[in-house]
């Protein structure tokens, strides 16, 4: 599957003067639930945002070798809440939290709600922690649900090295779904 390209300077190149839901719709693309294809380099785990949230969630970061594309995606979650397992291009990410946080002004986790094709109150908050965890978003002093940019050096550098390693993780999700689907199968059979 081809790689739709999406730079920062593209993102970005927008005037000023148009509102931020035309530049956020010029890096909004179209794609599938779960990408195949995704070599897995990390899974890691995170602590949710806000002090109510119990458990912490799980993630991954992966890498499409036939494009170098890099993803990340919420694998799990050791509390209640619903969410979206999808790959989300962090080239994407970078572009709308750009986009939403000109100037070093403030943004909320809310503006990351175009990524996900599968709707969940809590995709967006699920994502934002993990990227506090990943030192590419900071919660600002005093304003605990405000996010302020960090930085995304360490994050490029940690995948660069993992996908240089050649490492390829077990892709539980892809497993349990198609279990799931052999069940599903096998009742449809069995009717």
């Amino acid at each position: 599957m081809g790689r739709t390209k999406i730079v920062k300077k593209n993102a970005t190149a927008e005037t000023s003067e148009k509102g931020s839901e035309e530049k956020i719709s010029a890096i909004r693309k179209e794609k599938p639930a779960l990408i195949a294809g995704i070599r897995i380099l990390y899974q890691g785990t995170s602590p949710k945002l806000t002090p109510r949230g119990h458990g912490n969630l799980s993630y991954e970061l992966g890498v499409d070798d036939a494009t170098n594309a890099a993803y990340i995606r919420i694998a799990g979650n050791e509390s209640s809440g619903a969410y979206s397992h999808e790959w989300i291009e962090l080239i994407t990410v970078q572009s709308i939290l750009a986009i939403n946080a000109e100037g070093d002004k403030s943004l909320s986790a809310i503006c990351m709600d175009t990524l996900f094709t599968r709707r969940s109150a809590n995709n967006c908050g699920y994502l934002a922690a993990i990227l506090v965890t990943e030192g590419v978003l900071k919660i600002l002093p005093g304003k605990p649900i405000m996010l302020g940019q960090g930085s995304w050096e360490q994050l490029w550098k940690k995948i660069k090295k993992l996908e240089e390693t050649k490492v390829s993780l077990t892709d539980h999700i892809a497993i349990a779904a198609k279990q799931r689907a052999d069940k599903k199968a096998q009742a449809a059979a069995n009717l």
